[in-house]
């Protein structure tokens, strides 16, 4: 009888499933996207104690994203960010070493990681017809905060690439409200060429 019990209890030991370490089962966004206002990860197990929404976030990233972080609840966390990242900014999200669930077990999981790319002209002014030689552009990114320093001008009539420069604030405010562009303003530039162009026809050109 003895014997018969060491094995039921023996066959009951091998037959239960291996412990499993608690990780990720959701982590958003990733690979490449133009518009983010949020980072949100949830777990497989409880994280934290409920209602301690201020807990200490599980992940460190490698970019400067700014944003406010707090637990959704016991297994979800979330990064609200005021503003969408600027073009072509690369992040990479690790969990903490030493991590660990509400429970004490550890936390493992891989690296995480999502970038903005380059930006891309969606829409620009002037779109057809004469080209003035002090022409004002206005250009609509599908991303915020793009540098004017990767622009420039190009004419038909000279070879060489011609910086552009940002317009002074009137002026780009008042282009900005006969376009009806306030709202998109982080994701718009308005340049001019550093120096007059001739007559004749003008194109402008993303630059590196």
């Amino acid at each position: 009888m003895k014997t018969l019990l060491r094995r039921s209890l023996l066959l009951a030991v091998l037959a239960a499933p291996a412990a499993s370490h608690a990780g990720v089962v959701t982590f958003s966004p990733q690979g490449e996207v133009k518009e983010i206002n949020q980072v949100r990860a949830t777990f497989s197990a409880s994280m934290i104690a409920l209602g301690n929404s201020a807990a200490p976030a599980p992940f460190a990233w490698s970019c400067g994203l700014k944003g406010k972080g707090h637990w959704v609840d016991d297994k979800t966390w979330a990064l609200d960010l005021p503003e969408t990242p600027a073009a072509n900014t690369d992040c990479r999200f690790t969990l903490k070493p030493g991590l660990k669930d509400a429970q004490g077990a550890a936390v493992s999981g891989p690296a995480f990681r999502f970038f903005t790319g380059l930006p891309i002209v969606s829409r620009s002014w002037p779109d057809e017809g004469r080209i003035e030689e002090d022409q004002a552009f206005v250009l609509k990114f599908n991303a915020a905060n793009v540098s004017p320093s990767s622009l420039y001008c190009q004419s038909s009539s000279l070879p060489e690439r011609i910086p552009a420069q940002p317009l002074a604030a009137p002026d780009r405010a008042a282009l900005l409200k006969h376009l009806d562009l306030q709202k998109d303003a982080a994701r718009v530039l308005t340049v001019r060429c550093g120096q007059r162009l001739s007559h004749g026809h003008h194109r402008r050109e993303r630059g590196g």
